[in-house]
């Protein structure tokens, strides 16, 4: 179900929770203005928003209408559906990236900020795994 209901979107999956209080380097946390323009540069693109805190995401891309909300029973739904997607940008969370890389083919595209701290986001970790995936970076402004 969820391949035919997401596969040509792009995922965006939001970690606020623990993020928020959190003073961890490895925690990378992104502001409210850095995820914002991240949506609006790809407007041109269905986007799905995953959260733990969908309200405030709700309430924080209001009126864009290229933005929906993905609003699963449980984590598990979460994971299950962001599997089935083709394009995801990473915004520095493990659940996000394990879900795009666990499930990924050479379809695959992830549009990462480069992370000398969150290791799995480093140039240097992303290529020695030995993977079709299709990796796009951004830097990341504003925050």
């Amino acid at each position: 179900y969820y391949r035919s209901l997401y596969k040509d979107k792009l995922a965006i999956h939001i970690r606020r929770g623990d993020f928020l209080s959190s003073s961890s380097k490895h925690h990378n946390v992104f502001s409210d203005k850095e995820i914002v323009s991240l949506a609006k540069t790809y407007k041109d693109r269905e986007i799905v928003i995953f959260s733990d805190d969908i309200d405030w995401c709700i309430k924080t891309f209001h009126g864009m209408s290229w933005v929906s909300f993905h609003k699963g029973s449980s984590a598990l739904d979460d994971f299950l559906a962001l599997s089935q997607f083709s394009s995801y940008v990473l915004l520095g969370s493990s659940f996000s990236w394990w879900s795009a890389f666990l499930f990924s083919d050479s379809n695959t595209e992830m549009i990462v900020s480069p992370s000398k701290e969150v290791k799995y986001n480093s140039m240097t970790e992303l290529n020695k795994l030995s993977s079709n995936v299709r990796y796009k970076f951004f830097r990341r402004v504003g925050g």
